[in-house]
């Protein structure tokens, strides 16, 4: 048995091993300041729980809210071009502006790292509104950037999925960090109300899960998706 810290300390590792990974693709001479910057983003979410919510699953909780590692590299490649064999002096300038553009990214994302952080905060003081289709036990199978991208049958996601499972159960409550009221899936400790979509695809029952992570609360970015699907049982 590993004592608490031991096991953030594996989650975390495992986690920080995915990102590098995800990294080792892209030529980036700041490779080893963002995964600094996601280990100290991670240290800092693990001091700010209270000893009785250091938890297995609110350590995994936190390290799904990361989002999966392999976005870090979509991050720093999004606006490079594969290299050319042949550099012509009429092409070097145009070479150049997408390896200045990730600059002013990392730039931007350190002076960013250092400044103090208006995070977006959501109302989640909403009344409770039963929804009977969300109760029961659902296990994730993909994660996707948008809803119409799911494909039950080809996964998109290559890498781990961080947030294995959610168990919902009635009056809002459920399992793991969250309460919930139709429509939302709400966070108290991070002030985030993420929205869901149950949909019914040849005959599974999927939930579509926004994850707000720290690119929404903190980046503006759009949520990408969970989905997960429910586990039937005799009461369904």
């Amino acid at each position: 048995m590993y004592s608490e810290g031991e096991t953030w300390e594996r989650l975390k590792a495992e986690y920080l091993h995915q990102v590098e990974k995800a990294l080792s693709s892209v030529e980036c001479p700041r490779i080893g300041q963002v995964i600094e910057d996601v280990r100290s983003h991670l240290d800092r979410r693990y001091g700010e729980l209270e000893p009785h919510q250091r938890t297995w699953e609110n350590f995994q909780e936190v390290i799904a809210q990361m989002g999966p590692a392999s976005d870090y590299a979509e991050l720093l490649t999004q606006d490079t071009a594969p290299p050319s064999k042949r550099i012509s002096r009429k092409y070097l300038f145009a070479g150049l502006v997408p390896v200045l553009i990730v600059s002013v990214i990392l730039l931007a994302m350190t002076i960013s790292a250092k400044l103090p952080k208006r995070r977006i905060i959501d109302k989640i003081d909403y009344p409770f509104v039963n929804d009977p289709k969300l109760i029961g036990k659902w296990r994730s199978v993909d994660f996707v950037k948008k809803i119409e991208d799911f494909d039950p049958h080809v996964k998109r996601h290559r890498g781990q999925l961080y947030l294995k499972e959610m168990s919902i159960l009635d009056k809002g409550r459920t399992t793991g960090p969250w309460t919930w009221t139709k429509g939302l899936i709400i966070h108290p400790g991070d002030k985030t109300a993420a929205k869901y979509h149950i949909k019914e695809i040849n005959a599974s029952t999927y939930m579509f899960f926004e994850l707000k992570s720290g690119d929404y609360s903190n980046r503006r970015m759009k949520p990408k998706y969970y989905v997960l699907r429910k586990e039937q049982s005799d009461a369904n």
